[in-house]
C-alpha cells in the first residue's frame, strides 16, 4: 500500500469516526449496530467516492476537517464560544489549503445560526469567524506579504 492510499485511508476514516460522533450527539436514542453500519456504509459508498477512486483530488482530509469542526459544536449541548472559535480555526486552515473548503465554511456560519435570540448568535458568529479569519490569514501570510511587495515595487509577484 503507497502511502498516498494510506493517507487517504487514515482520513476517511477520521470522517467515519467523526460522523458516527455526530450520530451518537444528536441523536436522542443511542444508535444500534445497525444504523450506525448503514451510516457508514453510505458515507463509503456515496456518489463521490467512485467518481474519485484512483484519483488525486485529495478531499478526504478536507472532509475529515470539516467534520470534525461540525462536531466540535455539534458534538455537546451547549458548545461555548471557545469551541467556536476552535471550529473557525480548523475550518479556516482547511479554507486555507484548499480554496474549494471555503463552500463548508459558509455552511458552518449557517450552523450557527439558531433561534437562540441575536446576542448569542452573534456571539457564536463572531467566534466562528474570528477563528476563521486567523486561520486563513495565518495559511495565506506569506502570498499576501509577497504581493503586498510587489505591488509596491510595480509588479505583482
Amino acid at each position: 500500500m503507497s502511502n498516498g492510499t494510506r493517507s487517504r485511508t487514515s482520513w476517511t476514516m477520521a470522517s467515519i469516526a467523526c460522523l458516527l460522533g455526530l450520530q451518537r450527539a444528536l441523536d436522542p436514542n443511542p444508535p444500534s449496530r445497525t444504523s450506525q453500519l448503514v451510516l457508514a456504509l453510505l458515507a463509503l459508498t456515496g456518489a463521490a467516492v467512485y467518481s474519485t477512486l484512483a484519483t488525486s483530488t485529495n478531499d478526504s482530509f478536507v472532509g475529515a476537517a470539516m467534520l470534525f469542526s461540525l462536531w466540535l459544536v455539534l458534538g455537546t449541548p451547549e458548545a461555548g464560544a471557545r469551541r467556536w472559535l476552535l471550529a473557525g480555526l480548523v475550518a479556516g486552515a482547511m479554507a486555507g489549503l484548499k480554496l474549494t473548503a471555503s463552500f463548508y465554511c459558509v455552511a458552518l456560519a449557517f450552523a450557527a445560526l439558531s433561534a437562540d435570540g441575536l446576542r448569542a448568535n452573534a456571539t457564536r458568529l463572531g467566534s466562528l469567524a474570528a477563528g476563521g479569519v486567523a486561520a486563513l490569514a495565518t495559511r495565506h501570510r506569506e502570498f499576501a506579504v509577497r504581493t503586498a511587495l510587489g505591488a509596491t515595487r510595480g509588479r505583482l509577484l
